[in-house]
């Protein structure tokens, strides 16, 4: 009976010894405890006009905003605490209080792992403390711990009334950022750009089987001017929409409004590999 519980704790012990070895071999806390991130000045995170931009998802980290518009990255290791400057002058893309580039969860997103935080226009890797730029990405959002960003494109605002709002994105190309590397998925041929319409935090890339689902087409004008017909032009045409059809504009159908294929030709829908 006694060597039976013996070897019962034996072997509790050794699963434990495991777990502890395999959390500590992680690249996770690997990152935490690593020399890279440097101290910062203390009264950098304490003034009064500094606030805590975003939290990664297991809690241990944290970026602040300081009064100076730079970004902090804060780590917490056991009883240990270490903070570092990883990107400067922010500030959000966009001030429409309806666009993902207004909205901080876009802006700050960290992958699957919390090794990589993607920051409005760059990649920080926590452990190499390097930023990555990609400042000619459009749309961005990590799938695990890949980087899934159009690229070479333009974000057009579609606004038909007061808070309500519809944006679309078109690129030459989408790429895809993994393990420090940028590879490019596809590029689209001939005049054609791919689309992403109807653009939100909960509606971006359309992943199914592990395969990106994205539709391409031609767009009706030139993509540098589009946005400027798009101002002129998209608040008068929903509105005859809706007179020859003969639905009362407070009504807002959704199918009317938030659909920019009214600037595109040829829709496809491709499929790819991630």
């Amino acid at each position: 009976m006694m060597s039976k519980r013996v070897l019962i704790f034996t072997i509790i012990a050794a699963v434990i010894m495991v777990g502890v070895w395999r959390l500590r071999d992680s690249p996770v806390t690997e990152v935490e405890i690593d020399n890279n991130i440097d101290e910062v000045e203390e009264g950098a995170l304490q003034d009064d006009k500094s606030y805590v931009l975003s939290v990664s998802p297991r809690g241990n980290k944290e970026i602040v905003c300081t009064a100076d518009n730079e970004l902090v990255l804060h780590v917490k290791s056991g009883n240990s605490e270490a903070s570092k400057v990883i990107y400067k002058d922010y500030s959000p893309l966009s001030e429409d209080p309806y666009s993902i580039y207004n909205f901080e969860d876009y802006n700050i997103q960290w992958s699957e792992s919390e090794r990589y935080v993607f920051v409005r226009d760059s990649i920080y890797d926590i452990k190499t403390d390097k930023l990555i730029e990609i400042k000619s990405n459009v749309v961005f959002m990590w799938i695990g711990n890949k980087g899934l960003y159009m690229d070479n494109g333009y974000y057009y605002t579609m606004h038909f009334d007061d808070g309500y709002s519809n944006y679309m994105a078109v690129s030459r190309a989408i790429n895809v950022f993994e393990e420090g590397d940028i590879r490019t998925l596809a590029c689209a041929e001939d005049d054609k750009y791919f689309i992403l319409d109807n653009i939100y935090m909960k509606n971006r890339f359309n992943i199914t089987d592990d395969c990106l689902v994205v539709n391409t087409a031609s767009l009706k004008y030139k993509a540098e001017d589009l946005q400027e017909i798009i101002y002129k032009e998209y608040r008068k045409m929903v509105n005859a929409i809706y007179e020859e059809k003969g639905i009362d504009r407070y009504e807002q159908p959704e199918h009317l409004i938030v659909n920019g294929s009214y600037y595109l030709e040829n829709i496809k829908t491709a499929k790819m590999p991630l």
